[in-house]
């Protein structure tokens, strides 16, 4: 069966054993490509799960370093490890575009968060995703470009967890709540704990180079974004762990320093005989997991956009009086062909009152822009019978 990229829900059957397939998708005139482990069984819609590589490594390099396998088997996770990009290369030295970092990602200004975006739309029509329970992790470059996630994409994440990242002191504070989960190394000596000159990454460098700040800023920075104002500090031969408490509505934030940790995946493996290896005594992926499991977002934060392109069509998530996600459908009129460059789109005119109106087989008028700049009229078409209430920004 085909799966219309723009109905957010597309029911298929799977299997119980995992299905796992090696696919691309069309970003930007790049074939992007991406691993699925699909895990899910049943008829139930099952949480994503993406892993961001770090930078110089691959798809498979990430599947490799986490053993987060193991977890999405037992779980019944959809596991995705998208491959970042290279002007040369197309499975190796790869990086992402985390606006200070890293290499040919930054330098050619790739928009991964675009890809990212459309990934999550592309799964979310041919797999049995949940919408409201896509999460997302990675490390080193890999944990940048989570930050970076989190911030852009709020609208869609339930969840992010950086690992062995920083962040550059120039990130926007955003009106939010964003669950974060923080794991550093106390002794990497790439991402340093008092911050620094990014160290040894041998990807070359730019004058869009940022130095990280020291790694305690990122629970700093995502507890102004969910407002949280005390912390509990514990610790044990293993870690340094802090909680942060006192947070706005849907805001949650911990960090952990693992103690005799370099710049490796916590649990996992080294990916090469060089790298740093990991302690056996913390494992990362069932961590993650842990603080992802309760964690749904099935409502868009005020102020960020909801609305995406894709293919000439525009998603936009609409939610049903049980607050479950159904898709709809962005029509453009009149039906000639029309490009378009900007793929994320505020929307525009929108007439009527947003969030509290529930439409049955109704119709929304909003504003399209085409590349040169005219606009056209269009129509939001309600896919889904039941009452829907759609929850559009302005």
């Amino acid at each position: 069966m085909k799966c219309i990229v723009t109905l957010l829900l597309c029911l298929v059957s799977v299997s119980a054993a995992a299905a796992n397939s090696d696919e691309t998708i069309m970003v930007d005139g790049r074939a992007r490509r991406y691993l699925v482990h699909d895990f899910a069984t049943g008829s139930d819609l099952a949480p994503l799960v993406i892993l961001l590589h770090g930078g110089g490594g691959s798809g498979q390099n990430m599947v490799e370093q986490t053993g987060f396998d193991a977890v999405a088997a037992r779980e019944g996770l959809i596991a995705v490890y998208p491959y970042g990009s290279n002007g040369v290369f197309d499975n190796v030295l790869l990086t992402w575009n985390a606006a200070h970092c890293c290499a040919y990602a930054m330098r050619d200004n790739v928009d991964d968060v675009h890809f990212l975006s459309l990934l999550i739309d592309h799964l979310i029509a041919t797999r049995m995703v949940d919408p409201g329970r896509v999460y997302v992790t990675g490390l080193s470059n890999g944990g940048m470009m989570t930050h970076r996630v989190g911030i852009e994409l709020a609208d869609r994440i339930a969840g992010i967890a950086p690992v062995i990242a920083g962040i550059f002191g120039d990130e926007p504070v955003r009106d939010y709540a964003m669950p974060v989960l923080i794991i550093n190394g106390a002794e990497d000596q790439r991402v340093k704990a008092a911050g620094g000159e990014l160290q040894g990454f041998g990807l070359g460098t730019s004058p869009a180079d940022l130095p990280t700040l020291p790694i305690a800023a990122q629970g700093e920075y995502w507890a102004r974004v969910n407002g949280c104002k005390s912390v509990v500090d514990s610790a044990n031969a293993s870690y340094d762990h802090r909680v942060y408490g006192d947070c706005r509505a849907g805001g949650r934030l911990e960090s952990y320093v693992v103690k005799g940790n370099g710049h490796a995946w916590p649990g996992g493996r080294a990916p090469r005989g060089e790298a740093d290896t990991p302690v056996q005594t913390f494992n990362a992926s069932e961590v993650i997991w842990n603080f992802f499991k309760p964690l749904r977002r099935d409502q868009a934060p005020a102020g960020t956009t909801v609305a995406y392109y894709y293919d000439q069509q525009l998603n936009i998530p609409v939610f049903g009086a049980n607050d479950r996600q159904y898709g709809a459908q962005l029509s453009l009129l009149p039906r000639i062909p029309m490009e378009f460059e900007l793929l994320r789109l505020q929307t525009r005119a929108v007439t009527v009152t947003n969030n509290d109106n529930i439409y049955r087989a109704g119709t929304l008028t909003l504003q399209a822009v085409t590349v040169g700049g005219s606009q056209r009229a269009a129509t939001l078409q309600v896919i889904e019978a039941t009452p829907l209430r759609l929850r559009l920004m302005p």
